[in-house]
């Protein structure tokens, strides 16, 4: 009788089944059981057989787990063989998924209604459909209970609600990694390993979160594949972005090359060293003593000679060639920067240009010029010929516009005001109020503004008449003592 590793349950989990070697199908691994769980009765995936090394492995890496919610089932768990998974059971395994999905979009209007803070990720029947699983992820501890037995009550089975975190819910789910790959949690990972920004760091990664962070919103899991052997060269090495401080100044730590295995040290001169890593103890009492570091070439040379190096700098050179290929007639013309000129050529070109566009003088109208006083307006302009003003008074000589250049009376400027009145008088009609007209100068005082006079500071002794704030001195009365 052997030990078989099997996968049930849309969390992953993993089930120890012990079975004879003839019943399990040696040579028929991976195919699809009857297994019963502590869960209930299950369909799962029977792998291959565990040797007691890997089975111990298992059950310690289970034990370590940390990140799983108080309650929650463990991930490791004994199952039992039942019988092999025939075509009817696998029909059914089709038609519970898609009930599982009718069964999902309900739950979530149910706890619309019951306005609890908690997430619904994905439902899961058993085998035999006698227990319903909700698996949720929420930030806090939630009060469910009201919120179950809507559930019992609207599909009548065994209702059991697990608590997940977040990145259960992404292995549960599954999706696209930022690489392009299914996700590992997802595909064939089974347990989560502690994962920190100091194993960001020894890898000489960009600290962008965008760019190391999952689809949970986590550090991504594949940072733990080489962290091993990362590690092994920073054991001996100061931690990355330390510095070693020199007479001739700092020493920086930026990383590590892992096929040299050396780390790359940046001196005072910006300088890139490349310093063996067995050879750590050296530099520092070196440089430490004000002696400058001699390097022997050959790490360089293996660094910049690698076939990932060469590669990068192979496509760096194409796409500049592609560039250079492009057809220079469909580029724009550069246009030419104008010459410089001093500021009377300036001037006298703007002058130039305004004249050509504004073209010879127009002719002067008819009624525009000036006519000496005393003289009618010739025929065809202006007032037609043999009218005279109102009144039979003539025009004086030099009134009116002054488009002419003629002079004006006296006197004028100020009658003006007086004649709108008037005039304003008419137009309302007779027993309404009219408001004068001011004169100009008085409207353009009004509307500057009137500076005020700084008033000259008081000055007395204190408590007496010209004190600041007196509201309690009292002045004495005339031919008196105070």
């Amino acid at each position: 009788m052997s030990v078989y590793l099997a996968v049930f349950g849309k969390p992953r989990y993993l089930g120890l089944v012990r079975m004879d070697d003839e019943a399990a199908g040696i040579s028929a691994a991976r195919r699809w059981v009857v297994l019963k769980t502590v869960r209930g009765v299950e369909l799962g995936i029977l792998g291959g057989a565990l040797s007691k090394e890997q089975e111990a492995r298992y059950r310690v890496f289970d034990s370590r787990r940390s990140d799983l919610p108080r309650g929650a089932e463990p991930m490791l768990q004994e199952a039992a063989f039942v019988s092999e998974a025939d075509e009817a059971v696998m029909r059914d395994c089709r038609d519970r998924l898609a009930l599982e999905g009718r069964v999902l979009v309900r739950a979530r209007e149910l706890l619309r209604a019951h306005a609890l803070p908690m997430k619904l990720v994905d439902v899961e029947y058993t085998l035999d459909r006698r227990k319903l699983f909700f698996y949720f992820t929420a930030d806090q501890r939630v009060d469910f209970r009201e919120y179950v037995r809507d559930l019992a009550k609207e599909f009548r089975v065994r209702i059991e609600l697990r608590q997940i975190g977040v990145r259960d819910e992404a292995k549960t789910v599954g999706g696209v990694a930022s690489c392009g790959r299914p996700c590992c949690c997802g595909a064939w990972m089974h347990g989560f390993s502690p994962i920190n920004i100091r194993m960001v760091k020894e890898q000489n990664l960009v600290l962008n979160p965008i760019k190391i962070s999952g689809i949970c919103g986590r550090l991504m899991c594949c940072m733990s594949y080489e962290h091993d052997t990362y590690a092994a060269l920073w054991k001996s090495l100061p931690a990355p972005g330390s510095k070693l401080k020199t007479a001739e100044g700092n020493y920086v730590f930026e990383g590590v090359d892992l096929p040299t295995e050396c780390a790359l040290v940046r001196g005072p001169d910006g300088r890139v060293i490349f310093l063996p890593v067995s050879r750590y103890q050296e530099f520092k009492d070196k440089v430490s003593r004000g002696e400058p570091w001699e390097e022997d070439g050959r790490e360089a040379k293996a660094y910049y000679e690698k076939p990932l190096f060469l590669a990068q700098i192979a496509r760096t050179r194409s796409i500049t060639a592609d560039k250079g290929r492009t057809d220079l007639a469909a580029r724009k013309p550069k246009l030419d920067k104008p010459e410089k000129i001093t500021v009377e050529e300036h001037i006298a070109a703007r002058i130039a240009i305004a004249e050509e566009k504004s073209g010879p003088a127009r002719p002067g109208r008819p009624g525009r010029q000036s006519r000496p006083g005393g003289q009618s307006r010739p025929d065809g302009s202006g007032r037609p010929s043999g009218q005279s003003m109102p009144g039979g008074q003539s025009r004086p000589a030099g009134s009116g516009r002054r488009r002419g250049g003629g002079p004006r009376q006296p006197g004028t400027a100020a009658q003006a005001p007086k004649q709108q009145t008037a005039t304003r008088q008419k137009e309302q009609g007779p027993g309404k109020p009219v408001k004068p007209v001011k004169p100009v100068k008085e409207l353009v005082k009004q509307q500057q503004p009137q500076q005020q006079q700084p008033q000259p500071r008081r000055r007395g002794r204190r408590g007496g008449q010209g004190q600041r704030g007196g509201s309690n001195n009292k002045q004495a009365p005339q031919g008196g003592k105070p």
